[in-house]
Protein backbone atom coordinates (compact mmCIF):
# COMPACT_ATOMS: atom_id res chain seq x y z
CA UNK A 1 0.00 0.00 0.00
CA UNK A 2 1.36 3.48 -1.31
CA UNK A 3 1.10 6.04 1.01
CA UNK A 4 0.84 9.95 -0.81
CA UNK A 5 1.40 12.99 1.42
CA UNK A 6 -1.80 15.34 1.41
CA UNK A 7 -2.06 17.97 -1.19
CA UNK A 8 -1.00 21.38 -0.14
CA UNK A 9 -2.10 24.31 -2.64
CA UNK A 10 -4.76 25.09 -5.37
CA UNK A 11 -5.66 22.25 -7.79
CA UNK A 12 -6.36 22.91 -11.25
CA UNK A 13 -8.98 21.60 -13.39
CA UNK A 14 -9.68 21.82 -17.19
CA UNK A 15 -13.62 23.09 -18.11
CA UNK A 16 -13.58 19.78 -19.66
CA UNK A 17 -13.23 17.20 -17.16
CA UNK A 18 -15.44 19.41 -14.90
CA UNK A 19 -18.78 18.78 -17.53
CA UNK A 20 -17.51 15.24 -17.73
CA UNK A 21 -18.71 14.71 -13.84
CA UNK A 22 -22.01 16.27 -14.27
CA UNK A 23 -24.74 13.71 -15.43
CA UNK A 24 -25.00 12.58 -18.71
CA UNK A 25 -28.44 13.97 -19.60
CA UNK A 26 -26.84 17.44 -18.35
CA UNK A 27 -23.80 17.43 -20.55
CA UNK A 28 -23.69 19.87 -23.08
CA UNK A 29 -27.01 21.41 -21.88
CA UNK A 30 -27.48 25.65 -22.18
CA UNK A 31 -27.97 25.43 -18.46
CA UNK A 32 -24.70 23.74 -17.73
CA UNK A 33 -22.87 26.68 -19.63
CA UNK A 34 -24.77 29.51 -18.30
CA UNK A 35 -23.99 27.92 -14.42
CA UNK A 36 -20.38 27.47 -15.02
CA UNK A 37 -20.10 31.24 -16.58
CA UNK A 38 -22.19 32.14 -13.80
CA UNK A 39 -19.50 30.08 -11.52
CA UNK A 40 -16.62 32.43 -13.25
CA UNK A 41 -18.63 35.07 -12.96
CA UNK A 42 -18.79 34.88 -9.16
CA UNK A 43 -15.43 33.96 -8.80
CA UNK A 44 -15.92 30.42 -7.50
CA UNK A 45 -13.50 29.58 -11.08
CA UNK A 46 -10.55 31.24 -12.06
CA UNK A 47 -9.39 31.27 -15.98
CA UNK A 48 -5.83 30.49 -15.92
CA UNK A 49 -3.93 30.74 -19.61
CA UNK A 50 -1.66 27.96 -20.34
CA UNK A 51 1.54 28.52 -21.51
CA UNK A 52 3.67 26.03 -23.85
Amino acid sequence: MSMKPHKWGSSHTEENNLVKSLPKHLRGSKVVDKAVNELYKLDFLIRVKKTG
